[in-house]
């Protein structure tokens, strides 16, 4: 396609000159445009606006030319090709792309409207420039004056018969030629003055037309600009509703969530009250359970007795008894007069322990008792001694026994005996 290098000015005065078509090709960088590209360079599309003398301007997206073509002839779509008539009305718009055979049946489409629209000027003769008519009107007229002026001379030399009759009859025609030609004069000026009051009411009615045309322009602007504010001012109060529904559901959400909490802090809370309840009932009874069966056995004195043959023997008695009682049952155990003792505290009961309590002794709720037979002697003491020792070795077999666990329990007389 042969593009037009000059200027868009310079485009449009010389469509107006040919009085041709004007186009106007808005291109990108997309692949709609480099496909649209390859449309406008086909054959058939080249040659047929070439052959109607198509005034073709190709402006980049996006620069100074497109803004400002921009501002008289919206640009919604890129590409987008313009076809604009002499009169500067669009004739056909087209956005984005289109093929070879379609883009090709809407130029021609085009074109015919515009010889509908803008009918050819009638032809000028070849060899007569256009402003030769004026010129050439005196010269036709004295030219129809002389060739009117012929044959009445023609005549009056054939008629006259003296020198009178000739001179009178040669004024005349001298006037009509003379009378003829200022008449010419006058219709010629009258045709110039009536052509260039046409040409100016032609300019007069052109330049409304153009007047018109900007005021169109204008209309359209403006109401494409009320028409982008009214779809911001709705696109503005749907956005604002829509936000006003998203906080109404954030809002009911977070209360729902607050709930789901709150119900569940209750239910642990009420859980764990009552685990902990569960667990203060259960302590207490169980604290209970062991007071009641402490005071069952401080009311109860569990007494273990070691007899001097190695055999045991257990017995209760009331906590508030005597241990007389257990003096008494002991020595009828072994039929023969005993001594009792402990081991852990190490002590001898006396007679005067006889007749103190199982509690006020610290032998109850259970304690064992080592039986000796007979009075405290220094074989009593001996034999105490043995029998903590074989105590002892029977619960610590590893035990290691010294000597001065047992010399020091003998003194006096008993540790001369046990030396005898």
């Amino acid at each position: 396609m042969k593009w037009f290098e000059g200027a868009i000015p310079e485009a449009i005065q010389a469509a107006k000159v040919k009085n041709s078509i004007f186009i106007v090709y808005i291109a990108g960088e997309d692949d709609l445009s480099k496909q649209m590209n390859a449309t406008w360079e086909d054959t058939q599309v080249t040659e047929l606006c070439e052959q109607e003398g198509c005034v073709a301007v190709k402006i980049k997206a996006n620069s100074d030319e497109c803004g400002f073509f921009s501002q008289i002839y919206p640009v919604v779509v890129v590409p987008s090709t313009f076809f604009i008539g002499a009169n500067g009305v669009p004739l056909e718009v087209t956005g984005g792309y289109l093929g070879e055979s379609g883009f090709l049946d809407k130029v021609k489409s085009v074109v015919q409207t515009h010889q509908v629209k803008s009918p050819s000027s009638p032809a000028t003769p070849a060899n007569v420039p256009p402003s030769e008519p004026s010129r050439s009107e005196p010269a036709a007229a004295a030219a129809a004056a002389s060739q009117v002026t012929e044959p009445a001379a023609a005549s009056t030399s054939v008629s006259g018969e003296g020198d009178d009759g000739v001179e009178s009859q040669a004024k005349i025609p001298k006037l009509d030629h003379e009378s003829k030609v200022e008449k010419a004069t006058m219709i010629i000026e009258q045709k110039r003055l009536e052509k260039r009051k046409q040409e100016e009411e032609e300019a007069k009615k052109k330049e409304m037309e153009r007047i018109k045309l900007g005021q169109e322009v204008q209309k359209l602007k403006q109401f494409q600009q009320d028409r982008e504010l009214k779809e911001t001012a709705q696109q503005l109060k749907k956005d604002r509703e829509d936000d006003k529904k998203a906080r109404e559901r954030i809002k009911e959400q977070i209360a729902r969530d607050r709930a789901e909490r709150a119900a569940r802090f209750n239910k642990e809370k009420a859980d764990r009250e009552k685990t902990q309840e569960e667990a203060k009932r259960a302590k207490l009874m169980a604290q209970q359970q062991a007071a009641a069966k402490a005071e069952a056995e401080r009311r109860q004195a569990r007494i273990q007795f070691r007899l001097p043959d190695g055999s045991s023997v257990t017995q209760q008695f009331p906590s508030r008894n005597n241990l007389q009682e257990a003096y008494n049952f002991v020595s009828q155990h072994v039929g023969s007069t005993v001594t009792l003792s402990t081991t852990f505290p190490r002590r001898t009961f006396s007679d005067a322990d006889m007749s103190l309590t199982f509690a006020d002794l610290q032998l109850a709720p259970s304690s064992v008792v080592m039986v000796m037979p007979g009075p405290i002697s220094v074989r009593a003491d001996f034999n105490q001694v043995c029998f903590g020792l074989a105590f002892k070795l029977h619960k610590s077999p590893s035990c290691v026994i010294r000597r001065s666990e047992v010399v020091p329990t003998l003194r006096g007389p008993s540790k001369r005996r046990l030396g005898e």
